[in-house]
């Protein structure tokens, strides 16, 4: 495309800090050993995405915790019945700022939480303010959301004292990858993810589909990116759930782009993907097994981390294919609403 700009640099590196990695994983073991019942993880957009992979392993192998993530003001208006004594919230907002996850804290407190946990990047913001505790990030857009991983490391003690992750030895190797793993799986998938731009970049509309801990990644790159960055038309899909309904409108005209992970739900996108082979050329598949990760045993504890990564680095290449910053919006932080 004759009107394409330079791809942007692939976004800074995340570095956990020890300090906040040990006081995440305390947490989640001082959880689990108490009376807590529910953990109820709050947030918006992209936050409440960043809860995905987290809220996924916990609901699979910690049977003794009720898990929910919800979006803030659903969490506002409708009050869980289970919210109280025996929960704990945790509440995140990238900027700390975002009106209904700050008054989440208020309807935390009012049904007598035991505890609210923020996620965001300043001490001075309501939102840590207003937490029990806060967990905070320099205010940088790294290349993967450092509150996706502090809720994973929070998720780790929970699992460590439940029992049900009796050596983390692999897990904390496989955190201390990221910072090297990341940039080379970006950096080979580069050339594939610009092709994927440039094929799609004119499509009316973009499907996507995840399952698992890469549903919340799909509907990530749908809602965050190519429609509210990129002002792409767009919707997301378990990909379980497709073959329910909107499956109907795969024809060879229509563009899906398909999230293949590692974990218990790999054979639902192959499935997806088997179906979409036969129906449509404008299928393009971002398949974990892919990148290399060279060094990394626990592989499926960050591959969501790693796909996160993966959905920024292709909304920088819809940047250079469309000409678009992912800075430019029309309503939000702009109008009234």
């Amino acid at each position: 495309m004759s009107n394409q700009r330079p791809v942007a640099d692939p976004r800074p590196i995340y570095i956990e800090d020890p300090s906040q990695v040990e006081a995440q994983l305390a947490l989640g073991r001082e959880l689990i050993t108490g009376p807590v019942e529910t953990l109820y993880l709050i947030g918006c957009g992209g936050s409440l995405g960043a809860y995905g992979p987290a809220e996924y392993v916990l609901a699979n192998q910690v049977p003794g915790l009720v898990v929910q993530a919800m979006t803030s003001n659903e969490f506002n208006y409708r009050v869980p019945a289970r919210l109280g004594p025996k929960s704990i919230v945790v509440v995140a907002s990238h900027t700390g700022t975002t009106p209904e996850t700050v008054a989440a804290i208020a309807t935390a407190r009012k049904a007598g939480a035991a505890q609210v946990v923020a996620l965001t990047q300043s001490a001075e913001s309501p939102l840590a303010k207003g937490a029990d505790i806060a967990f905070t990030h320099e205010p940088v857009k790294a290349a993967w959301d450092a509150k996706e991983v502090a809720i994973l490391r929070i998720a780790q003690g929970i699992r460590e004292a439940a029992g049900v992750l009796a050596d983390p030895g692999p897990v904390n190797a496989a955190f201390a990858a990221l910072p090297t793993a990341i940039p080379e799986a970006l950096a080979s998938a580069d050339p594939a993810l610009h092709s994927m731009a440039e094929a799609l970049a004119d499509e009316p509309i973009i499907y996507l589909l995840g399952s698992g801990p890469l549903e919340c990644v799909a509907r990530g790159l749908s809602m965050c990116y190519l429609q509210e960055m990129l002002w792409k038309h767009s919707a997301a899909y378990n990909s379980g759930e497709f073959f329910h309904g909107a499956f109907e409108v795969a024809t060879e005209d229509v563009g899906f782009i398909v999230f293949a992970g590692e974990d218990e739900t790999r054979p639902m996108a192959d499935r997806a993907i088997s179906f979409l082979k036969r129906y449509t050329p404008k299928l393009h598949i971002l398949d974990s097994r892919d990148l290399a990760l060279d060094g990394v045993t626990a592989r499926n504890e960050i591959i969501p981390i790693v796909m996160s990564a993966v959905s920024t680095r292709i909304a920088q290449h819809f940047e250079a294919v469309l000409d678009h910053d992912l800075a430019t919006r029309r309503y939000m932080f702009t109008v009234e609403y």
